[in-house]
């Protein structure tokens, strides 16, 4: 099962979610990104437990996953990053919400 990455409300209510099915974000967050030292974000992304980013973190996570895209081969990974930068775009500057990446 991969990693989903939800919007979600202060309350956690699912506003948005971006399903995993490839299991690219469990991928990256168990090879690639603990690896990257020079990220604010990206190497925190637990595959196995919840990872929440708040409002003050989001435009860093944005700019992270957006320089991912360079480093990424596969078109299905690449749209799937794709989707996360579309949903985290939707939440950045509403508040009281977050983004979730839901590990296995």
């Amino acid at each position: 099962m991969g990693v989903e990455v939800a919007w979600i409300s202060e309350g956690r209510e699912q506003k948005q979610l971006v399903g995993d099915s490839y299991s690219t974000i469990s991928r990256l967050a168990t090879s690639r990104w603990p690896r990257l030292v020079e990220t604010t974000c990206l190497r925190f992304i637990d595959a196995y437990g919840d990872t929440v980013f708040n409002q003050a973190q989001l435009p860093v996570l944005y700019a992270e996953i957006k320089t991912e895209l360079n480093f990424q081969n596969s078109q299905k990974d690449r749209e799937h990053l794709e989707r996360i930068i579309k949903l985290i775009e939707v939440a950045i500057g509403k508040v009281h919400t977050y983004i979730i990446f839901l590990g296995d």
